[in-house]
């Protein structure tokens, strides 16, 4: 495995296979989970969501270790796609120190909703390692892309040796995060027009994500990985109406 960081971070993943579903007329509440609002995140909400008729909650994990990937670049080896990082930990890292090491992660969950439901919220929700000394801050702010549907997002592969943009289509819409808003980020905005079947949608298709370093000069983010079970992967909380 290699540890990389390169030009442009690109990131794919693989993902999740659907949660548990806790149906019901009421529902989930959603408060305060931190939003994504034209470039930048915010946070938004106070309460719950009020409860629309009919709504299911469910909340999907990431379910092999190859649907959340790591893509390294350094200038000696290129292009790397992980597992996870080659370290004592085996969790994401997130990256970019430009000519030198970029490195970048993407995620992947596959969603039981049907195609024109209608999404009440989106939730992502990320474990985050910040213990390190050489760990991003608080201040530090990440690049979140959603991968485009006109291609399939393939499951990870260590065998591969290309960027993220050559795993997938990344939207060219970047939306500028903080570090703390990945333990529950509100991503409702982003996930909303994926679920159409105007965008080729069905029951069981999968939505992928992107993050890579935007200002954080070296300093490194370490998230939770399928394969880690003391700093688990990634989760997507969904609530919809059928």
């Amino acid at each position: 495995m290699v540890d990389g960081n390169a030009p442009a971070a690109d990131a794919g993943a693989t993902g999740g296979a659907a949660g548990s579903t806790s149906g019901g007329s009421a529902g989930a509440t959603t408060g305060g989970s931190a939003g994504i609002s034209g470039n930048a995140g915010q946070s938004s909400g106070g309460g719950g969501s009020g409860g629309a008729a009919g709504a299911i909650s469910i909340t999907v994990d990431i379910a092999n270790n190859d649907d959340d990937v790591m893509w390294a670049w350094t200038p000696a080896s290129g292009w790397d796609e992980l597992a996870q990082a080659a370290s004592n930990n085996d969790v994401l890292r997130i990256r970019d120190v430009p000519g030198v090491r970029i490195e970048s992660v993407g995620l992947r969950f596959q969603l039981p909703v049907p195609a024109d439901a209608t999404l009440v919220s989106a939730s992502l929700r990320a474990t985050l390692l910040l213990t390190p000394a050489d760990s991003m801050q608080s201040s530090d702010t990440l690049e979140l892309r959603m991968f485009e549907p006109d291609v399939p997002f393939a499951p990870g592969d260590a065998g591969h040796k290309h960027s993220p943009s050559d795993h997938g289509t990344l939207a060219n819409a970047a939306h500028e995060v903080n570090v703390p808003q990945l333990t529950n980020l509100d991503v409702t905005s982003l996930v909303a027009p994926r679920l159409t079947s105007a965008s080729g949608w069905q029951a069981g298709s999968f939505v992928g994500f992107h993050l890579a370093a935007k200002n954080a000069d070296s300093r490194v983010l370490r998230l939770g990985d399928k394969g880690n079970s003391a700093y688990p992967g990634a989760s997507l909380a969904v609530t919809y109406v059928p």
